[in-house]
């Protein structure tokens, strides 16, 4: 429901982003919690402490949309972890599910794309990866997808606090 919200309020121009300093292994670990029994066990959180520039709420909801996607469109197992690189924090969701096609890769992003679960799930909104990019980058970051070694990865890049 809140991905909905905000894409209305997007789509009128009222969303908005208030970046701070921000914990991002402590608003990780929130969103871990938050989450339902069975999903919170499948992540394997290795985020280290960094500080980010970003907006607390927008970045809770963007790892919320990460991990659920991971959840619904992955394979079995979640793996989070926090870099710095160059003064930037890189925040990568990966799981060990099916790549992405290449040629499929700059869709993903658009509204309502792949919202069927291969999951056996209720279908999303197909909303999430949207509204998670868009978000990234009115906090002056990106949101990539990367598949290495078995692993699909969203990378989320925030600029360092």
């Amino acid at each position: 429901i809140e991905d909905l919200l905000v894409a209305g309020r997007m789509e009128a121009g009222t969303v908005s982003v208030l970046c701070q300093p921000v914990g991002v292994d402590d608003e990780l670990r929130r969103v871990i919690g938050s989450l339902d029994s069975g999903l919170s066990q499948r992540v394997q959180n290795t985020a280290v402490h960094a500080m980010a520039l970003a907006d607390p709420m927008r970045l809770r909801q963007i790892l919320r949309n990460l991990l659920l996607n991971a959840s619904r469109h992955g394979g079995p197992d979640i793996m989070v972890e926090v870099a710095m690189e160059d003064g930037r924090v890189q925040i990568r969701v990966a799981d060990n599910g099916n790549e992405i096609p290449e040629k499929q890769r700059n869709l993903i992003f658009e509204p309502f794309y792949g919202s069927i679960s291969a999951t056996g799930l209720a279908p999303s909104v197909g909303l999430g990866l949207t509204i998670s990019s868009t978000l990234a980058r009115m906090m002056d970051g990106d949101l990539t997808y990367r598949y290495e070694q078995g692993w699909g990865a969203f990378i989320l890049d925030l600029p360092g606090a």
